[in-house]
Formats: structure tokens, C-alpha cells, sequence
């Protein structure tokens, strides 16, 4: 399933996402529990970021050898050990898969987003990322 998730600087997109859900939300009205991944913005220009934070207090491990068709349980849980978990993922590019433990939730929930479309067109309002996710 396709997810769109916006970028930080889009006045009037969404650019938070809540993997228990599976809804994309706006950051400024969703509470932090509720804000897995959300764009990170750290400058005035109209470039997507590129990299995300999690408010909800996950973490992403970027492993693109991940063999994200065939993903279980087994193999989210043991890909995030063995990865260098980071508070923000950055320089996000197609195809890239991420993988990240929920931070909002008492059980142990591993999901693996890849990315499957990227847009950064001129100005800022329509610049997003697309993915999927698996858990």
C-alpha cells in the first residue's frame, strides 16, 4: 500500500505519518505519540528536507540490502538490531528502505518503509515522498 508524506515546508500537506494507523497527519495538530516519522526542516529554502525525525521517539536504520519482499517479523526485528539506530534519517533517495521500531507503542512493533517516489519540484508545495511499508 502507497503512503504520501509531504514536506515539512508545505503550508497546507500533511507531513506526518502514524504507523499504528497507517494515517498521514498534520504535525502541528497530532500529538507527538502520534507522529512516527515527520519530515525534519531545518532550513528556509524551498528544497525538500530529505530526512525525517520521529517525534513519537522512534528510530530509523537505513538498510538497503534488506530484503524487503520477503520481510517477517524475524527479519524487521533482527535487521533494526544489527543496524546504527538514528534519531534523524537523512539524505532519504528512492529506493531507500528504512527500518524502524515504533516508539509510541509497549510492544515491540518493527516496520520497513521503502521509499517508491520522490518529488522535489519547484517551489515547495508539492514536494513529497511516496513509499510503503511492511510490518
Amino acid at each position: 500500500s502507497g503512503h504520501q508524506l509531504f514536506s515539512g515546508k508545505s503550508l497546507n500537506h500533511k507531513d506526518a505519518f502514524n504507523m499504528e494507523t497507517n494515517a498521514v497527519v498534520y504535525s502541528m495538530l497530532a500529538d507527538s505519540v502520534d507522529r512516527d516519522i515527520q519530515d525534519y526542516v531545518q532550513d528556509t529554502t524551498d528544497a525538500l528536507p530529505r530526512s525525517w525525525v520521529s517525534p513519537a521517539k522512534g528510530k530509523f536504520v537505513r538498510f538497503n540490502g534488506f530484503d524487503y519482499a520477503n520481510a517477517t517479523d524475524v527479519s524487521l526485528e533482527n535487521s533494526y538490531s544489527s543496524g546504527a539506530k538514528l534519531d534523524i534519517i537523512d539524505n532519504i533517495q528512492l529506493n531507500d528502505i528504512i527500518i524502524t521500531k515504533l516508539g509510541s507503542v509497549a510492544n515491540n512493533k518493527y516496520i520497513a518503509i521503502k521509499i517508491t517516489g520522490i518529488t522535489d519540484a519547484p517551489g515547495k508545495e508539492s514536494d513529497s515522498y511516496l513509499f510503503s511499508i511492511k510490518k
